[in-house]
């Protein structure tokens, strides 16, 4: 005897194998199936009197006006070179981008991490793998415009000298 017929029901997946192998109908749901009943005629959309609050941002409306922009961008050429960075960005603690090389989809990790250090006295750096031969360096840094989430993407993680060459550098500009 087979241990595995003990809790296997042959005919169930039989009948389940035959389903697979079998082509679906495409069939379209009722309105009772949607959880809509029938006197449901769908939505409609209306014409908004009032334009939106704010209006969109571009990405390159991210490297918002700061003092500090030609440091940061300085810094991103210089990251660039020596450590093979992809994109580079800067985030306050509030949350806010003040640095931004067309990131905006890693910028939730920084935000945590920023987060995280207002209610801590220090973190550590962070280091996430965002795609394969890309790492997400978040690194906190100590500036003249006060603590700083500088996320850099590289092809591989940076040595622990590299980060304190880093720091180093942007706590000098």
């Amino acid at each position: 005897m087979n241990p595995i017929d003990t809790w296997v029901d042959t005919d169930e997946v039989r009948r389940l194998a035959q389903r697979l192998v079998t082509p679906a109908k495409q069939n379209t749901p009722s309105a009772k199936e949607s959880g809509f009943g029938d006197g449901f005629v769908g939505f409609a959309e209306t014409p908004s009197e009032t334009a939106p609050l704010t209006p969109p941002v571009s990405a390159l409306a991210l490297e918002l006006p700061s003092t500090d922009t030609p440091t940061f961008k300085s810094l991103a050429n210089w990251l660039h070179a020596h450590c093979a960075a992809t994109a580079v960005f800067v985030i306050n603690l509030e949350g806010q981008v003040l640095f931004d090389e067309d990131s905006t989809h890693l910028h939730f990790a920084a935000r945590g991490m920023a987060l995280n250090w207002k209610i801590r006295d220090a973190v550590k750096p962070v280091r996430l793998l965002v795609h394969a031969g890309q790492f997400l360096e978040l690194v906190p840094v100590n500036h003249a415009q006060g603590r700083l989430i500088l996320g850099i993407v590289v092809p591989q993680a940076l040595q622990a000298s590299t980060l304190s060459t880093i720091r180093e550098k942007i706590a000098l500009s």
